[in-house]
């Protein structure tokens, strides 16, 4: 059954895989863009993170590069981009351990994004830099976390972007309602992991 199940998975991987995910052009995007998202003119992608738990493995180097703090588990890190229309528009391979930041940066998702275009992350994201770099409008939850008492522009702004934010959480959860994500993924499966997640979107 595992062979049977490996050979599957790296078939339809091999010719279903290029074909399940595309970034659509800005025009793309725009004509099919609901109405609740149309006062942000600009809004191209929503990106979050999210974490599938792996089972813990005797092997000290991985069992330190999977380690979540967050989830206190061992698991592999992924990380999504959806449009407002809630099409997935870029899957990026699971990762070890790493902070939201560094893996926007390992993967250039920021490349994909034109000029003067607009991405709405959670604040768990610490990309102004990047983003001002590549010209990219950078709309992101703002937190209290450092301050006394959060501003009343802030709580404007906390309450309406979780609403928007809210639609690419909703993707992962309907990702992750497979069993080989929801739950413990076997050590096993772990190079296999990245094709599993990218049929399964």
């Amino acid at each position: 059954m595992s062979n049977i199940f490996i050979s599957w998975v790296t078939t339809l991987d091999k010719t279903l895989g290029v074909l399940l995910v595309f970034w659509p052009s800005r025009e793309q995007v725009i004509s099919t863009k609901p109405a609740r998202y149309r006062h942000l003119m600009n809004l191209i992608n929503i990106m979050d993170c999210s974490e599938v738990l792996l089972e813990t493995t005797k092997n000290m180097d991985l069992q330190f590069m999977t380690w979540s703090d967050y989830k206190h588990h061992n698991s592999l890190k992924l990380l999504i981009s959806v449009a407002p229309n809630s099409d997935i528009t870029y899957v990026f391979p699971l990762y070890c351990g790493i902070l939201d930041k560094a893996l926007t940066n390992d993967y250039g998702c920021l490349v994909l994004v034109e000029p003067y275009d607009e991405i709405m992350v959670d604040k768990g994201f610490m990309i102004h830099k990047e983003c001002e770099a590549h010209f990219v409008t950078l709309n992101i939850s703002p937190g209290k976390r450092g301050t006394a008492q959060i501003s009343v522009n802030d709580l404007n702004q906390t309450n309406q972007v979780p609403n928007i934010i809210i639609l690419v959480e909703q993707v992962i959860r309907r990702v992750k309602r497979f069993r080989i994500l929801k739950y413990e993924m076997s050590i096993s499966l772990i190079g296999l992991s990245d094709k599993i997640y990218i049929l399964l979107v």
